[in-house]
């Protein structure tokens, strides 16, 4: 469970932080971003009951609450590597989110979102 919940945290702030080109305090601040990260870990919570694992929206409480014990203009590894035009851990995250959603025959709109604003990103390099 401790390795899904790490997940569902980097599937939503690294893939946020990239996507929104954003740091930590622009994803907390009501907006897209955070409703984009509170969407991609929701996703990430429907395909850990499907897999056997159920992670909770406690779950996800705590991690957005560890996110908050960060400095706001911090940024994660992932926006690290857009911001030095590296390619990045996307196929890790919501590509994995994609293919398990596809196995289960679950929507994942967030991550497909994310997903492909990042690999524009990536394109442009």
């Amino acid at each position: 469970k401790r390795l899904w919940g790490k997940f569902m945290l980097n599937v939503g702030i690294n893939q946020t932080c990239m996507a929104f080109e954003t740091n930590y305090g622009g994803v907390l601040a009501p907006g897209e971003a955070y409703d984009a990260l509170i969407g991609a870990m929701k996703e990430v919570i429907g395909l850990s009951k499907k897999e056997g694992v159920g992670l909770s929206e406690e779950d996800m409480d705590f991690y957005i609450n560890l996110i908050k014990t960060l400095s706001p203009e911090s940024v994660p590894s992932m926006r690290q590597d857009g911001i030095a035009r590296r390619y990045s851990e996307v196929e890790m995250f919501s590509g994995a989110v994609r293919r398990l959603a596809a196995k289960h025959g679950l929507m994942v709109p967030v991550n497909d979102m994310l997903y492909e604003k990042i690999k524009e990103i990536e394109a442009a390099y």
